[in-house]
C-alpha cells in the first residue's frame, strides 16, 4: 500500500510562496493554478541573466536525462554511451509524489560538468530539460515542479515571463516529444524494477529533518535531496548505477 509522508511530497504546499507577477500570498497548488489562469503571457520573454548559472549548478535540481539526450551528446562527444553515463551522469532518486517512493533515473548531477568559463559546452545538443526550463513552468505549473525553483535562485522563474503564440506551439511540441522520450527512457532503463520504499521509521526520520529546512533557505532543495538520499543503502544505489551503466554497454 502506498503512503504519503506529510513532509516527504506535501510540505511544500502547506507554506505559502508569493505570486511574481502580482505579490499575491498562495499556497502551492493554488499558486500553480493562480499563475496559469490569471498571469500566463505575463512578464518579459525569457532571456538569461548574465552570470547566472543556477540552473546549471543548483545540487537540489539535478537534470534527468532521456535515452535521446543521452544518445545524442555521447555521439557528439564521441565516445560511448556508457562511457558518457561513467564521465557525466549518475543514478537520481526522486520522492514520486503522493507516495512513499523513490525512483531512480539517469541524470547530470550539478553542478554540469560541461559548464565551462559560465557556458554551455554542448549547447547545440544540450539535453531536452534543458531547451524546455524555465518555460514549461508557465505553461503545465504543478506544485511540484514549480515550487522548488521559486525563491531559490532562479533570477527568471521568480521574475515571471511571457510566452509568445509562436513560441508556446513550440514548446508545447517539445513537451510532447519529452513525454514519449520519459516513456521510451523509463521502458530502456526498466526504472520501476529498482524503485526503493522507504519504511515507516524512515519516513518520520525524513518528516523531522525537513522541518528544520528554512522555507527561505536557497539550497533547501538540495538539502532534501541529500535526506532522502541517505536513506537508500549504499549497497543498492550502487547495484542500481551498475545495472542502468550495464544496460547501456550491452546495447549499444
Amino acid at each position: 500500500m502506498l503512503r504519503k509522508p506529510p513532509h516527504v511530497t506535501g510540505c511544500e504546499n502547506s507554506m505559502k510562496r508569493r505570486c511574481p507577477y502580482c505579490n499575491t500570498e498562495l499556497k502551492g497548488k493554488k499558486l500553480a493554478k493562480h499563475l496559469s489562469a490569471v498571469h500566463e503571457g505575463g512578464g518579459a520573454e525569457f532571456y538569461c541573466r548574465d552570470s547566472c548559472v543556477r540552473c546549471c549548478t543548483d545540487p537540489g535540481s539535478p537534470l534527468e536525462l532521456l535515452l535521446a539526450d543521452i544518445e545524442r551528446i555521447s555521439k557528439s562527444l564521441k565516445i560511448s554511451m556508457a562511457e558518457f553515463f561513467e564521465r557525466y551522469g549518475g543514478v537520481l532518486w526522486t520522492n514520486i509524489p503522493g507516495t512513499a517512493l523513490l525512483i531512480p533515473a539517469t541524470g547530470l548531477p550539478f553542478p554540469c560538468k560541461f559548464l565551462v568559463d559560465g557556458k554551455c559546452s554542448i549547447y547545440d545538443v544540450r539535453p531536452l530539460h534543458c531547451r524546455l526550463f524555465p518555460e514549461r513552468l508557465y505553461i503545465a505549473p504543478e506544485p511540484w515542479s514549480y515550487e522548488s525553483f521559486y525563491s531559490a535562485g532562479y533570477v527568471c522563474v521568480d521574475a515571471g515571463l511571457g510566452i509568445q503564440p509562436n513560441r508556446r506551439a513550440e514548446l508545447e511540441e517539445l513537451m510532447a516529444e519529452d513525454q514519449r522520450e520519459l516513456e521510451r527512457t523509463a521502458a530502456f532503463f526498466k526504472n520501476e524494477n529498482y524503485v526503493y520504499e522507504l519504511t515507516p521509521d524512515q519516513l518520520a526520520e525524513v518528516e523531522d529533518a525537513f522541518l528544520k529546512i528554512g522555507s527561505k533557505d536557497l539550497d533547501r532543495g538540495d538539502a532534501k535531496r541529500r535526506i532522502l538520499d541517505e536513506m537508500i543503502p549504499q549497497d543498492f544505489k550502487e547495484h542500481v548505477g551498475q545495472a542502468f551503466l550495464k544496460r547501456l554497454g550491452e546495447t549499444f
